[in-house]
């Protein structure tokens, strides 16, 4: 017998629920711009207007090629609030494997950063099935979704999928041959969602860190955060330099690191003497961490690790 409780609902529902929670705290930084979640729901209901008015239906596959910045999130909300599935594509992955997974997924729109990815967008629309190529900023390339959504009459946020809906589809590393393309439904994510916010040490005041790219491990983090009403600061690509200015400056409680990563912070001249004491929860994954390197961390940062 079914209940709500085990029903689970949708992404969508969850991006509300945290949308209207959050009102007038910051959901997003990026560089020097900071977006309230009231500016966030405003920019996804318009969003979602425009891609109704564009044509994309429930079902219909999309996909965002981006550093990490609110409006590559901001697109991925909007394909789990209409139904969309959203296809992730690893931005540090060769032109070759992005294309395949293009064609693969049958994906028919796709948005992209012109502040990276400008030239290899538009050779990836040359090469593909995608039928329409979107901006993540203004570019003098085309339309970009601030321009998109301006006419827009936003709806109110009603979220369209049901919890055994397809929501993202993710890809294997191809070790065994090509990369693979494994649906999750809403039900999965909302379910690892929940757990993780049950599960995790989360400090009282979640202001969350992501370096790395936000299809993968770090982004998973991003709907928790926001659940708890914490700010997300955005940035591309990590250098020891960056972390150390953005944990001092926006007294950053929470990151995701690879044990590389980590192993480079802690050999760096300036973090004896960084005030790293913000971080409460700093989780590792990707690969085994050296027990050794592991004490190193807890003796410099504390007992904040989370594997």
């Amino acid at each position: 017998m079914h209940t709500e409780l085990t029903q689970l609902g949708s992404l969508g529902e969850l991006i509300v629920t945290a949308l209207q929670r959050g009102g007038d705290r910051i959901a997003f930084i990026h560089g020097e711009r900071a977006t309230t979640y009231r500016q966030f729901g405003a920019q996804l209901a318009r969003l979602g207007a425009a891609l109704d008015a564009q044509g994309l239906t429930k079902g219909d596959t999309i996909a965002t090629l981006s550093g990490n910045r609110p409006e590559a999130f901001l697109v991925s909300a909007a394909g789990y609030m209409l139904g969309l599935t959203v296809g992730w594509i690893n931005p540090a992955a060769s032109e070759n494997d992005q294309a395949y997974l293009l064609n693969d997924a049958a994906v028919g729109t796709l948005f992209v950063d012109p502040d990276l990815f400008r030239e290899r967008g538009q050779r990836l629309v040359e090469r593909t099935g995608v039928q329409r190529l979107w901006w993540l900023a203004p570019t003098d390339a085309g339309t970009d979704i601030e321009t998109l959504s301006r006419d827009a009459a936003p709806a109110p946020l009603q979220p369209r999928a049901s919890a055994d809906d397809p929501a993202v589809l993710v890809y294997t590393g191809g070790t065994t041959g090509v990369p693979k393309g494994v649906v999750h439904t809403h039900r999965v994510q909302v379910a690892m969602t929940l757990m993780q916010l049950a599960d995790w040490d989360w400090p009282q005041d979640v202001r969350y860190l992501a370096l790395t790219p936000i299809t993968h491990a770090a982004g998973t983090f991003i709907l928790p955060t926001l659940l708890r009403g914490g700010t997300v600061v955005l940035t591309h690509g990590f250098s020891p330099d960056k972390f150390i200015d953005l944990v001092e400056r926006h007294r950053i409680t929470t990151t995701f690191l690879v044990p590389t990563m980590l192993y480079v912070l802690l050999d760096h001249a300036r973090t004896a003497n960084a005030d790293l004491a913000s971080l409460q929860l700093v989780a590792y994954g990707a690969a085994p961490m050296l027990p050794s390197r592991l004490i190193e961390g807890m003796r410099r940062l504390g007992p904040v690790f989370m594997q």
